[in-house]
């Protein structure tokens, strides 16, 4: 008698394993197609579909046999394995022979409640519950799936509100952004309509001036001219005068040679209202924020614009136009209003902020302080120094 060695007998083993695997992989998967064979039945499903099914089944079924059949010639199964074979082959005869009364239509058309009612018989057999699963744990699991589901859609609600608010509250900054900026936007187009009707009033205002002073200027021109006349007519009358006397031609001789003099300073000074009337015009410079350079842009500004004749809103037009960097940032407010308040206050702000005496004594000295240092050889730097 043949005794298999201890490696014959591991390598038996290892193939029994893996033919029991093998079964039992081929049992889930028939059990799938069972579960899933019934869930397909619920529906108004078309008879090709219904003989499909047969067909997978049956074929899932047999797989399922022909390895229990195998491993059954080689060793005895257990209980729990054969209880599973037995109940994978009534499971199909039961579902095979529902299929089949529902393909001949001995029940009439399709009623959804009497084929679930019908597929609830299959769950009477105990064979049946490791398949299917009984009904109680069906719907406790249902329940316990509701109760998740409404907490996940408790919480999504909670989310959607938060998402719904944030959203609310970014449309409203949105919204009050887009206001701004058309308002800002339509500020700068009025004061750039401003800017130019400015302009041109002021050409026109200097156009007029130097008519004005042309006309006066040819006015003059021809009042003299009248006046030279005149004395030319009288001196030919006193000339001609046998009572005329020396004395009185001489007098009129001086008149004449004083108006002769006079008509060549009118030119001169009509030529000189034209030539100052042609070269650019004067402007303050532009302030900074730089305290040494304050008392400058004062008297400049005072002197160029301030002192004319020229309303609030101008003022403030071209107290913005000249300035810039923190300067313009100090009166920001003031630019809103064009009165003559709003024109103090804002030099009233620069008064204080650039204008105080310490302000500026206090600029010259971090100035000299922070001056670059001059070497002995620097003759431009030492100069610059010296100037300042």
């Amino acid at each position: 008698m043949h005794v298999p060695t201890e490696i014959c007998l591991a390598y038996q083993q290892e193939e029994l394993s893996k033919k029991e695997k093998k079964i039992v992989s081929l049992y889930n998967q028939w059990k799938i197609e069972a579960r899933s064979a019934r869930e397909h039945f619920k529906s108004d499903a078309l008879g090709t579909q219904l003989a499909i099914l047969i067909d997978t089944l049956e074929a899932a079924k047999n797989k399922v046999l022909s390895a229990y059949k195998d491993f059954k010639e080689r060793v005895s199964p257990a209980i729990e394995m054969r209880r599973k074979m037995d109940a994978c082959e009534a499971v199909t005869a039961d579902i095979i022979i529902i299929i089949y009364e529902r393909i001949t239509g001995l029940d009439g058309d399709f009623d959804g409640e009497s084929e679930r009612s019908r597929l609830r018989t299959l769950l009477d057999h105990q064979y049946a519950h490791s398949i299917f699963g009984s009904t109680v744990s069906q719907v406790s699991q249902k329940t316990s799936n509701y109760s998740s589901h409404r907490s996940v859609v408790s919480s999504l609600e909670a989310k959607r509100v938060d998402a719904a608010a944030e959203l609310a509250a970014k449309q409203a900054a949105y919204n009050e952004y887009c206001e701004e900026s058309k308002q800002k936007e339509k500020i700068k187009q009025l004061e750039e309509q401003h800017k130019r009707a400015l302009d041109v009033d002021l050409k026109e205002l200097e156009q007029i001036q130097a008519q004005k002073d042309l006309k006066a200027a040819q006015a003059k021109l021809e009042v003299y001219n009248q006046e030279v006349e005149r004395e030319k007519t009288n001196l030919s009358k006193d000339c001609s005068s046998i009572n005329g006397s020396e004395s009185d031609f001489s007098q009129t001789n001086v008149k004449k040679q004083e108006t002769f003099q006079k008509i060549p300073l009118l030119v001169q000074a009509f030529q000189d209202g034209l030539t100052m009337s042609k070269l650019p015009m004067p402007e303050p410079p532009v302030f900074v924020g730089d305290p040494i350079h304050f008392i400058e842009f004062k008297q400049s500004f005072a002197a160029l614009i301030d002192k004319k004749t020229v309303s609030s809103a101008d003022k403030m037009f071209y107290l913005k136009k000249y300035e810039s960097g923190p300067a313009r940032k100090a009166l920001e407010g003031t630019f809103f209003r064009t009165d003559d308040e709003a024109y103090q206050d804002a030099w009233g702000r620069l008064n204080n902020r650039y204008g105080q005496p310490f302000v500026i004594q206090k600029a010259f000295r971090e100035r000299l302080a922070s001056w670059s240092k001059i070497h002995p050889k620097d003759a431009i730097g030492l100069q610059t120094f010296s100037d300042f």
